[in-house]
């Protein structure tokens, strides 16, 4: 069973502005995944829809087989916006050992360059909508 999944989840705002289109992902216990994207593309909005910043406009997002409620636990994150190379280096080695600790997790990130040889699986998320 995932420990995090998202079936069908859309948000829209304003009634006009399509954030999310029908995002489907799971997040398996112990899998290490990043969601790649350009700014504006809905990675944020998937990290929101999380954390209950926002709620989904359509879809369903459960954590641990329960729908999420108002957040006290988080897996999602941006781990190096705004940092120099040398930060993302390290940020980037800490990520790695997370992981060789079998510890689940969804990141959010901006080249997949950065999580190369990190992650179990990257998806890539353009104009809110997954690119298969």
């Amino acid at each position: 069973m995932p420990i995090l999944e998202f079936q069908n989840v859309s948000k829209v705002y304003d009634a006009v502005t399509k954030a999310l289109t029908d995002v489907s992902f799971s997040v398996d216990e112990g899998d290490f995944v990043a969601i790649i994207g350009p700014s504006g593309s809905g990675k944020s909005t998937i990290l929101r829809c999380i954390n209950r910043l926002v709620d989904a406009t359509q879809g369903t997002i459960t954590f641990d087989g329960h729908l999420i409620t108002p957040p006290d636990k988080s897996l999602a994150w941006e781990p190096t916006a705004s940092l120099d190379n040398k930060t993302k280096t390290l940020v980037r080695d800490m990520l790695k050992k997370l992981k060789e600790m079998n510890t689940s997790m969804i990141g959010i990130f901006h080249d997949i360059e950065f999580m190369d040889g990190v992650c179990d699986r990257v998806y890539n998320i353009s104009e809110g909508t997954f690119a298969v």
